[in-house]
């Protein structure tokens, strides 16, 4: 079988410094024989960055929202707002990729992002089909013109400047699937009926909770007068028509931060604030509570995530429940970590585990 040459030179994705969008639309090694790409293998490449943790670099993210809310805020008089997604949002979808539908990537932070024509698209839309409606006659002119002279038409730019909406933090992915059943009749051959197989067709999603800031401004000191109502425009329209694809089934909904959206955001905060494994020690609190075979439990005193000692029986005897002490993180997940006690033993393990990702790493950066 011929293979594209990337893979023998074995790239790797790291969490949280890798460009997730050129890895997942560049770099997928699921391809069968006769170039072949079965339902199972399109899901096997969508987890590579729809698992257990968010993608994107924290403090380049932070660095690039931060730029744009100096920018719109302090130099050009505009606003910045922050919402959340209240359920699951893709845009992309018909950007070619080998798994059928795309995603669209920032270029710079690898991360999910809705472009600032996407968004102008979606104020458009709502301005003229739900807001421009509520009158009649002259008064539905006068709001029509109002509408051209806020985001411009053909003739002419509008008076304000739409930015692209950016996630404020690392994005958590999901994998989700659309099931056609009747995709034989869709492309024109023969009648729909009960007989036609459904054909699964896995895609990548945004986590519902996902925070988002969008930003305008005013082209012209003048035009600061519509930002209230352009403010107004973008949360009605998108919590109730929708950004990105799929809108009709309910995705892409955003609105202000909830109860539900918070505890998304503490979540997705304990995954991106994970020890790594094998790379030192961590402080952590030994509980009460036991593991079925008895062995000690600890809790990472970061995160407060809590797991099993794996090697309960190295702990020290005369250790008890509330000592704080230093562990090795064996594993850690959102939801989920297991340590062991750093004996001589351990620790020469946890250094060579650290070398060799250390070796691996050095060598994926030369190729």
């Amino acid at each position: 079988m011929v293979r594209p040459l990337y893979c023998d030179s074995s790239p790797r994705f790291e969490f949280g410094s890798s460009h997730a969008g050129l890895w997942y639309d560049k770099f997928c090694d699921q391809w069968q024989t006769g170039w072949t790409l079965p339902a199972k293998q399109k899901v096997e490449w969508i987890k590579q960055v729809a698992c257990d943790r968010p993608i994107g670099d924290q403090s380049l993210i932070l660095q690039h929202v931060d730029r744009q809310k100096d920018l719109v805020t302090k130099n050009l008089n505009g606003v910045c707002i922050q919402l959340h997604s209240e359920s699951r949002f893709v845009t992309g979808l018909g950007q070619e990729h080998p798994v059928e539908n795309g995603f669209a990537w920032h270029p710079t932070l690898g991360v999910p992002y809705l472009s600032g024509s996407s968004v102008k698209g979606l104020l458009r839309a709502w301005a003229r089909h739900w807001w421009a409606i509520d009158v009649e006659g002259e008064d539905r002119k006068k709001r029509l013109a109002q509408i051209d002279a806020v985001l411009g038409n053909q003739d002419s730019v509008g008076a304000v400047i739409i930015y692209d909406a950016l996630p404020t933090q690392p994005v958590q992915l999901e994998a989700d699937v659309m099931t056609p059943h009747y995709s034989s009749y869709y492309q024109g051959d023969g009648a729909p009926g009960d007989w036609i197989s459904p054909v699964p067709i896995p895609f990548l999603v945004v986590a519902a909770g996902t925070p988002f800031q969008f930003s305008f401004a005013p082209r012209t000191p003048a035009a600061k007068e519509y930002l209230p109502i352009v403010e107004d425009w973008l949360k009605e329209a998108l919590q109730w028509l929708g950004a990105g694809a799929k809108t009709s089934a309910g995705y892409g909904r955003f609105g202000e931060a909830n109860a539900q959206t918070t505890a998304s955001q503490q979540r997705l905060q304990k995954s991106f604030d994970l020890p790594k494994p094998f790379d030192g020690t961590v402080e952590a609190t030994l509980l009460t509570e036991k593991t079925k075979k008895g062995g000690w439990k600890a809790s990472h005193v970061s995160t407060g995530i809590s797991g099993p000692v794996q090697n309960t029986n190295d702990v020290p005897s005369e250790k008890q429940a509330g000592d704080t002490i230093p562990l090795i993180v064996a594993s850690a997940k959102p939801n989920e970590i297991a340590f062991r006690y750093p004996t001589d033993a351990e620790q020469q393990r946890a250094a060579r585990s650290k070398e060799k990702t250390k070796s691996k790493n050095n060598t994926n950066r030369r190729r």
